[in-house]
């Protein structure tokens, strides 16, 4: 394999590692929230649009209390501070 695949392959891993690490990070920051939204008795709400949302908070009689959050958004999330981490990392190098 030449350098430069095993440069790139290097990249990938370390940004793999990042956008991981915030991935679960995240999640962890929601599930936290659970308690707190609970405590403070909250309204109901949703972060984002219909279609296209993060985290949905439902607080009625009927269910009690629910925190749902889309993890396709949060990985997408992950994903762009992974690439700004590596594009930051690399711009020192230089």
């Amino acid at each position: 394999m030449s350098e430069n695949n095993s440069n790139y392959i290097a990249i990938f891993l370390n940004w793999l590692q990042i956008t991981l690490s915030a991935f679960f990070l995240s999640m962890a920051i929601i599930l936290i929230l659970l308690p707190i939204f609970t405590i403070l008795q909250l309204p109901s709400f949703k972060i984002g649009s219909n279609d296209i949302w993060l985290l949905h908070w439902q607080n009625n009689q009927e269910f009690g209390f629910n925190i749902v959050f889309n993890p396709v958004m949060l990985l997408a999330i992950a994903s762009i501070i992974g690439l700004i981490t590596i594009i930051f990392r690399h711009q020192k190098r230089l």
